[in-house]
């Protein structure tokens, strides 16, 4: 379905099947995709402050540019998402799984991460400052001059340098 330039504010999509719809440069603000099919979807530009996407199957979505902030992204498992330059300041990540994901460039400002899963996410250029909770995985990050995979206490250490409280928990083999 192709929903580019509507305003769908405070619209109700709970487990809604809308793998593969365009929702580039809607307004989605306040919208409830609970438990929602967005496998493919694009959220490009788009206004999703305040979004419940709290189970959401949001595989391979392109929410690239879109400002989430403040968005519930509780139980979201994902792979293949991406987020490059998205807006999710003061978000909450609890229990949530983000896998081969690409958020460079996201602010994370202020968000909670509660045991959030995090496997080859690139999280290059990313800002993180007052992002608190805790994270199980590594992430793809730029530490001084190049960039580098980093887990455990070299993770934590730079969440550390670049304003977080997140403690990191290693993965287990």
């Amino acid at each position: 379905m192709d929903f580019r330039g509507a305003d769908l504010m405070a619209a109700d999509f709970t487990e809604a099947w809308l793998s593969g719809s365009n929702f580039s440069d809607v307004n989605l603000e306040n919208v409830i995709l609970w438990g929602a099919h967005c496998e493919d979807a694009r959220f490009c530009r788009g206004n999703l402050r305040s979004v419940d996407l709290v189970k959401a199957h949001i595989d391979r979505a392109d929410f690239s540019n879109a400002c989430m902030a403040d968005a519930n992204l509780r139980r979201v498992e994902c792979a293949g998402a991406k987020f490059t330059d998205a807006d999710m300041r003061n978000s909450i990540f609890g229990n949530a799984s983000f896998m081969r994901s690409d958020m460079r460039g996201a602010d994370l400002r202020s968000c909670s991460v509660t045991m959030t899963a995090f496997t080859d996410v690139n999280f290059v250029d990313a800002k993180v400052t007052g992002m608190t909770g805790t994270i199980i995985g590594s992430l793809i990050v730029r530490d001084g001059e190049g960039v580098v995979d980093l887990e455990g206490s070299h993770l934590e250490d730079w969440f550390r340098r670049n304003g977080a409280h997140v403690s990191v928990v290693p993965t287990v083999d």
